[in-house]
């Protein structure tokens, strides 16, 4: 239920018009609070809310790559792996490497 939820926030960023910033900057805070929890799950949900994040590169690079990037090196293993398998489809799908 989780993964679906998270694959699910790009979908509602994109219905917002671009006059709806206060919205827009609202749910970007909330999916960011994802990667600052202590509960690795969490931050598991926000790699895999990115996963789907990344298909808008402007937004994906302005506001989540540079935490994604630390989450890449997280002290939990399960993290870790959860974001070098979405970088991987993520490269295999559009050729496009995060680089900070």
């Amino acid at each position: 239920m989780r993964a679906t939820a998270a694959k699910k926030i790009h979908s509602l960023l994109k219905k917002f018009d671009s006059h709806d910033d206060i919205y827009i900057n609202c749910v970007i805070e909330n999916i960011r609070g994802f990667s600052a929890s202590t509960r690795y799950t969490q931050r598991q949900t926000f790699l895999i809310m990115c996963q789907n994040l990344m298909r808008n590169k402007k937004l994906f690079l302005d506001e989540f790559a540079e935490t994604f990037l630390l989450l890449a090196q997280d002290k939990v293993s399960n993290v870790r792996i959860t974001a070098g398998i979405i970088l991987l489809k993520n490269i295999k799908k559009t050729s496009f490497l995060i680089i900070s």
